[in-house]
Protein backbone atom coordinates (compact mmCIF):
# COMPACT_ATOMS: atom_id res chain seq x y z
CA UNK A 1 0.00 0.00 0.00
CA UNK A 2 3.21 2.33 0.76
CA UNK A 3 4.36 1.88 -2.20
CA UNK A 4 1.05 2.38 -4.55
CA UNK A 5 0.62 5.45 -2.37
CA UNK A 6 3.98 7.27 -2.62
CA UNK A 7 3.88 5.98 -6.84
CA UNK A 8 0.32 7.88 -7.43
CA UNK A 9 2.22 10.86 -5.29
CA UNK A 10 5.35 11.28 -7.38
CA UNK A 11 3.15 10.87 -10.61
CA UNK A 12 1.86 14.18 -10.68
CA UNK A 13 5.80 15.17 -11.26
CA UNK A 14 6.50 12.32 -13.44
CA UNK A 15 4.56 11.71 -16.97
CA UNK A 16 5.96 8.13 -17.60
CA UNK A 17 4.58 7.07 -13.83
CA UNK A 18 1.47 8.69 -14.31
CA UNK A 19 0.63 6.53 -17.54
CA UNK A 20 1.84 3.62 -15.92
CA UNK A 21 -0.46 4.61 -12.31
CA UNK A 22 -3.12 5.05 -14.84
CA UNK A 23 -2.67 1.98 -16.55
CA UNK A 24 -3.09 0.09 -13.80
CA UNK A 25 -5.98 1.63 -11.71
CA UNK A 26 -8.05 1.00 -15.16
CA UNK A 27 -6.90 -2.68 -15.34
CA UNK A 28 -7.93 -2.54 -11.75
CA UNK A 29 -11.31 -1.60 -12.29
CA UNK A 30 -12.04 -3.28 -15.51
CA UNK A 31 -11.59 -6.62 -13.84
CA UNK A 32 -13.60 -5.57 -11.03
CA UNK A 33 -15.99 -4.61 -13.35
CA UNK A 34 -15.95 -7.47 -15.65
CA UNK A 35 -16.53 -9.88 -12.24
CA UNK A 36 -19.33 -7.48 -11.09
CA UNK A 37 -20.89 -8.23 -14.39
CA UNK A 38 -20.16 -11.61 -14.38
CA UNK A 39 -21.99 -12.40 -11.14
CA UNK A 40 -25.12 -10.63 -12.90
CA UNK A 41 -25.16 -13.32 -15.76
CA UNK A 42 -24.68 -15.68 -12.83
CA UNK A 43 -27.90 -14.76 -10.96
CA UNK A 44 -24.96 -14.06 -7.70
CA UNK A 45 -26.62 -10.25 -7.43
CA UNK A 46 -27.72 -7.66 -9.30
CA UNK A 47 -25.86 -4.91 -10.32
CA UNK A 48 -27.15 -2.40 -13.14
CA UNK A 49 -23.47 -0.35 -13.41
CA UNK A 50 -21.16 -3.22 -12.98
CA UNK A 51 -18.86 -0.06 -14.44
CA UNK A 52 -19.31 2.61 -12.14
CA UNK A 53 -19.78 0.16 -8.72
CA UNK A 54 -16.17 -0.76 -9.67
CA UNK A 55 -15.44 2.70 -9.50
CA UNK A 56 -16.86 3.15 -6.07
CA UNK A 57 -15.35 0.38 -4.37
CA UNK A 58 -11.96 1.01 -5.50
CA UNK A 59 -12.76 4.70 -4.00
CA UNK A 60 -13.46 2.80 -0.64
CA UNK A 61 -10.70 0.47 -0.56
CA UNK A 62 -8.81 3.36 -1.19
CA UNK A 63 -10.10 5.21 1.80
CA UNK A 64 -10.19 2.44 4.14
CA UNK A 65 -6.44 2.45 3.32
CA UNK A 66 -5.73 5.21 3.91
CA UNK A 67 -7.21 4.82 7.56
CA UNK A 68 -5.49 2.08 8.03
CA UNK A 69 -2.17 4.11 7.00
CA UNK A 70 -3.38 6.37 9.47
CA UNK A 71 -0.90 6.80 12.29
CA UNK A 72 -2.66 5.50 15.81
CA UNK A 73 -3.78 8.94 17.62
CA UNK A 74 -4.65 7.05 20.84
Amino acid sequence: WRVWIEASDLATADRALAERVATCTSRWREGLARLLARGNEEGAWHCEDPGGAAWRLLALFDGLVGLVMMPDTK
